[in-house]
C-alpha cells in the first residue's frame, strides 16, 4: 500500500487528545518517518511511512502496537493530510 503525507510547516504542540496522528521522523533523513493514529496511550496503528520505513515489517501501514514510544512523536496539525492508495 502506498501512503503519502502532506503537512504544513508548523507542527501543533497542543496537549495529546485521543485520537490524534503523531509523526516520528529520522533526524538524518527526512524521507524516513512513520505516522501513527494514536487511540490511547502508546497504542495505535501506522497510517503512513516514508520510503526507508516501507521495508520494515514493524512499520508498515496497518501495523498496530500498544508499545509505541509516544513521547517521541510530534502531533500533526489538523490540516495535515494522509493519502492512502492501493498499488
Amino acid at each position: 500500500m502506498k501512503s503519502e503525507l502532506k503537512e504544513s510547516e508548523n507542527m501543533d504542540t497542543k496537549k495529546r487528545v485521543y485520537p490524534y496522528i503523531g509523526k516520528f521522523a529520522n533526524e538524518r533523513d527526512s524521507e524516513d518517518y512513520v505516522c501513527v493514529l494514536f487511540i490511547d496511550k502508546n497504542s495505535g496503528t501506522v497510517v503512513a511511512h516514508g520510503s526507508d520505513s516501507s521495508n520494515s515489517g514493524t512499520k508498515g501501514v496497518g501495523v498496530y502496537s500498544t508499545s509505541w514510544q509516544e513521547n517521541c512523536f510530534e502531533i500533526l496539525p489538523l490540516t495535515a493530510q494522509i493519502i492512502l492508495q492501493n498499488d
